[in-house]
C-alpha cells in the first residue's frame, strides 16, 4: 500500500480463537526482510493480539490500532472451544488451501497446548456428542482429519455413559477463556513496549 507492506490475515473464516496462533504465524512469515522493523497491527481481538505478540517475539516494534480493547471486542465474547468446525466450505477446498489450513491448525494447537493453565485461561475439557444413533468420530470432519489433536476419542454405548440417549462420543478439547486469554496477551504486548 504505497511504500508500506500490507498483510491481511483474516483467513480463519470464523474460527478465530481456534486458528489464531496459526493464522498469525502464517501472516508473520509473509513479512519481507526489512531494515525498519516497526509494524502496525489493526484490531485488538484474538488475531490482532496473537499477530502482535509473534511480531514482538521476532524483534519487531509493534503499535496496535483498535477501536475497542478487551473486554469490548468480539473475540472477548466468542466461544473458546478449540474446534475447527465451520471455518470453510468443504466443496471449495483446494489442495493448497487444505495444506495451509492444516498447518495453521497444528501451529495454533501447539501454542495453546503450551499455554495450558490459569495464566492464559487454557484448559483441557471433556466433550460429548449425544444421539439416538451411534456417534462416530468420522462423522465430524475435524475429529476424522486430526484425531491426534483430540485425545480420548471413544465411541460410547448406552451402558458406558449416564446420558438419557443411547449413544455418546467422547473426546478432550482445549477450551480458551477469552476473558483471561485476551487481557493476558494485551498485558504481554504492553510489557514488551507495544
Amino acid at each position: 500500500l504505497g511504500d508500506k507492506v500490507l498483510i491481511h490475515n483474516y483467513g480463519h473464516g470464523g474460527g478465530g480463537i481456534t486458528m489464531s496462533w496459526g493464522s498469525a504465524e502464517l501472516a508473520v512469515r509473509e513479512l519481507p526482510d526489512l531494515a525498519d522493523r516497526r509494524a502496525a497491527v489493526l484490531g485488538c481481538g484474538v488475531i490482532g493480539l496473537t499477530t502482535a505478540r509473534l511480531l514482538q517475539a521476532r524483534g519487531w516494534q509493534v503499535t496496535l490500532y483498535a477501536r475497542e480493547l478487551p473486554p469490548d471486542t468480539t473475540s472477548n465474547v466468542a466461544g473458546g472451544l478449540w474446534a475447527p468446525t465451520s471455518v470453510f466450505r468443504r466443496d471449495g477446498v483446494t489442495p493448497a488451501f487444505a495444506a495451509q489450513f492444516a498447518e495453521a491448525l497444528k501451529l495454533s494447537h501447539q501454542t495453546f497446548s503450551r499455554q495450558v493453565g490459569p495464566v492464559y485461561g487454557v484448559n483441557w475439557r471433556e466433550n460429548y456428542y449425544l444421539g439416538q444413533w451411534p456417534q462416530r468420530a468420522q462423522d465430524y470432519y475435524y475429529l476424522d482429519q486430526w484425531p491426534e489433536l483430540f485425545p480420548g476419542i471413544v465411541e460410547l454405548t448406552p451402558d458406558q455413559h449416564p446420558f438419557p440417549v443411547p449413544y455418546a462420543l467422547h473426546h478432550l478439547s482445549l477450551l480458551i477463556e477469552p476473558a483471561i486469554f485476551l487481557p493476558r496477551l494485551l498485558q504481554e504486548l504492553q510489557v514488551a513496549h507495544g
